[in-house]
């Protein structure tokens, strides 16, 4: 692909801290509507009118553009765009429109098998795919009216009041005002507007965790890879990424991504080839005219489609061509984007406020973002209407696909077996049924002589006995074999052992140091051993 563009960045600070903008909310008869929320769309940013209608909200800077919305049960909401005035503070009016919507009561004196299938596929659809998918609970399930269309086999759903999910792994309580919903229980359609509001943590040890949950949450998300690209830092923050063929391929078997790439349908790209900055809009473009494949390289799959990339990944394609965003990771236009796989799993159980702010991020004041400032213009019709992002949810690879007009073909590909790792284990956890509600730490805490410490942020492990750590100089972390896969880098081990879940566990287990002559000097420390689930 020859490069579009010549890129020249210069840095752009900001030194105002907020910026306000303050109206009124009214209806249709400019009778005032008393306590509506008015909210940055998708954010934590949010606040309530007075009895008069009258509200303030103060913006932070690094904002320069933002979606107001204004909700109030019984009515419509409304939204509109609002771009920052050097100097200047803001006003916006809204007017609200009755829904005319009445919340029925219905009685039901024990819930029908068709009614549970409806609601596991419509709460499945909405919280996604997450290790704090257990965390996250639907306060008003009564508020939600679900119904089947036989011709298109799908659950509709409707709500007659903001949907409230609650997530206790992340510490946020999220009011989902909810437009549309639409579920075949394998690709899921749905828009609204949403704010967030923090739960205040019981104690230091819970807050510790949630701030441990939104950084790994925030590290492997969609919005981070975009801020990533921003910055030309893709590789830096642990992203990869490739094109693929339009007419790509789905595959029967497991492969090696080296091989596509020399077979010519992968083509590793950077940041610079699918992004650039469009000065008249203010704006990022994202654009491609094939698929993307982004590998998230902090995520360990054992199980991911390419054996020499065991990582979690997800496709990205735009039928459009391209989508626009700012600098804050905000998508101002998808275009129709459809993404699968890894962030097509995704929901609300893994969802941040776009006003998120990663601890490691710089300080708003020395917040440099790089612009660039000589590009070739290019005539983009960018709308900034909304539009709903398209989640294809848990469509698999392994079967073919027709999704925007193109095509995936089956095709007999090569197979790579993997043989087993030849180890006796010196101990092995018997799984049961009740230590799915609990983590792979909870396992490994019941191995003999494996310290497994919380420390308030993140866990450690080692075995008693092991000298290795004495003088403060080395790392005392076992190594891992998952699925005969071995690495004995600590932060992966960590990052893997995060990212398991105990159901994807079939088998699990130690060699305790000084036994693990099949591995030679790097199973000195000891080495964990899963077998996951086939």
């Amino acid at each position: 692909m020859k490069p579009l563009l010549f890129l020249l960045f210069i840095p752009f600070c900001s030194f105002a801290q907020t910026w306000v903008i303050s109206g009124r909310v009214v209806e249709n008869s400019q009778t005032p509507i008393p306590f509506a929320s008015v909210y940055v769309n998708n954010t934590s940013i949010v606040t309530t009118a007075d009895d008069k209608g009258h509200y303030s909200l103060s913006i932070p800077s690094r904002f320069r553009k933002v979606e107001l919305a204004a909700s109030f049960i019984g009515y419509k909401s409304a939204k509109t765009i609002i771009e920052r005035e050097s100097g200047k503070n803001r006003t916006c009016n809204f007017q609200l429109i009755s829904s005319n919507v009445l919340s029925e009561v219905r009685v039901r004196g024990k819930m029908d098998k068709e009614w549970k299938k409806r609601w596991q596929i419509f709460a499945n659809g909405l919280k996604g795919e997450s290790p704090f998918t257990k965390n996250c609970l639907i306060l008003n399930p009564e508020a939600v009216r679900l119904s089947y269309d036989n011709v298109r086999k799908q659950v509709i759903a409707t709500a007659t009041e903001p949907i409230i999910l609650q997530n206790s792994a992340l510490g946020f309580k999220i009011m989902f005002h909810m437009d549309s919903f639409e579920s075949d229980g394998e690709k899921t359609f749905f828009a609204g507007n949403k704010f967030f509001q923090e739960i205040p943590p019981e104690d230091e040890k819970i807050q510790k965790r949630q701030q441990r949950n939104r950084e790994l949450a925030y590290r492997n998300s969609f919005r981070n890879f975009l801020v990533s690209l921003t910055q030309n830092q893709t590789k830096e923050n642990g992203f990869e990424l490739y094109t693929a063929r339009r007419v790509s391929e789905v595959f029967l078997h497991r492969i090696l991504l080296s091989q596509e790439i020399l077979d010519g349908n992968f083509k590793e790209i950077s940041a610079q080839d699918i992004c650039f900055w469009n000065p008249e809009t203010e704006q990022y473009i994202l654009h491609s005219d094939r698929m993307l494949f982004i590998f998230a390289l902090q995520r360990f799959d054992a199980k991911s489609l390419f054996v020499d990339r065991p990582y979690k990944y997800s496709r990205l394609l735009l039928p459009n061509r391209y989508l626009s965003f700012n600098e804050n990771g905000w998508i101002s236009a998808p275009n129709g984007m459809v993404m699968d796989d890894f962030w097509g799993q995704e929901g609300f159980a893994n969802l941040l406020p776009n006003d998120y702010i990663p601890a490691d991020a710089p300080p708003v004041d020395s917040l440099v973002t790089l612009r660039p400032i000589a590009l070739k213009s290019q005539a983009l019709p960018i709308n900034f209407a909304a539009q709903r992002i398209q989640l294809s949810l848990r469509e698999s690879m392994m079967a073919a696909t027709v999704a925007q007009g193109v095509g995936y073909q089956r095709k007999e590909s090569l197979k790579v077996e993997e043989r087993p790792t030849l180890v006796n284990l010196d101990y092995e956890v018997k799984i049961k049924e009740r230590d799915n509600t609990g983590t792979v730490f909870d396992l490994l805490r019941r191995i003999p002589g494996l310290k497994v410490t919380f420390n308030g942020s993140d866990y450690s492990i080692a075995f008693l006995g092991n000298n290795t750590n004495l003088d403060g100089s080395g790392d005392s972390t076992p190594a891992l074999d998952i699925d005969g896969q071995f690495s004995d880098d600590s932060a992966f081990v960590m990052e893997a052992l995060h990212s398991l879940t105990v159901r994807q566990i079939k088998k699990i287990g130690v060699v305790k140091y000084g036994n693990g002559t099949a591995y030679g000097a790097r199973g000195a420390k000891g080495i964990i051993v899963i077998q996951t689930v086939k």
